[in-house]
């Protein structure tokens, strides 16, 4: 058996993790991907007893301010879904709970979670406060928004936070927002 490590060099990390904190960001890649794949698209191992992934941007952002570094993958869900403990005892017999979702078999026979409306509409505000914090034009492709932002160097702010998710710390961004665009004078000598 071929020991694939011993041809392994190390080199310089893509970057450190971003500090919790406010940061000054910029986005430099992102990949549609699904919640049953990696950030690198291949399929996560132990995949649950449910059918239907949730739509995924994993968005990757480097610090964008003179003398910071380091960076972050974060993923945008484009859907949400019904949790058993939000559905009243008498709602809940209506549906399998499967790793706390609320799950039941659709019209070809896969048993899929519930998609929540609100929750959608939830997802929706968090990639539209993002967006506007790239400076998209409402109405706007949001893809084709990316695409330009990664182009033009877009800067814009963004809050890391760490939080615990199945017994390890996972960085997470929020609280998008704009950076104003300082306008300078026609006349303005340096």
């Amino acid at each position: 058996m071929k020991n694939e490590w011993s041809s392994f060099k190390t080199s310089k990390p893509e970057f450190n993790l971003l500090s919790e904190g406010e940061h000054m960001l910029r986005i430099i890649r992102y990949e549609q991907l699904n919640s049953f794949q990696q950030y690198n698209g291949s399929a996560k191992e132990n995949l649950p007893a449910y059918a239907n992934a949730c739509p995924q941007l994993a968005i990757t952002v480097v610090a964008a301010e003179e003398g910071k570094s380091g960076g972050l993958t974060f993923r945008l869900n484009r859907v949400g879904f019904v949790k058993m403990s939000e559905l009243p005892d008498k709602e809940q017999k209506k549906y399998e709970d499967i790793d706390g979702w609320a799950c039941k078999k659709d019209e070809d026979g896969d048993l899929v979670r519930i998609v929540d409306p609100e929750k959608v509409k939830s997802c929706e505000n968090i990639a539209n406060q993002f967006a506007a914090a790239l400076q998209v034009p409402e109405g706007s492709d949001f893809i084709e928004a990316l695409d330009s932002a990664i182009e033009e160097k877009t800067v814009f702010r963004g809050t890391v936070s760490i939080e615990d998710w199945d017994g390890s710390d996972q960085h997470r961004l929020g609280r998008f927002r704009a950076v104003s665009k300082v306008a300078v004078e026609a006349d303005f000598e340096e």
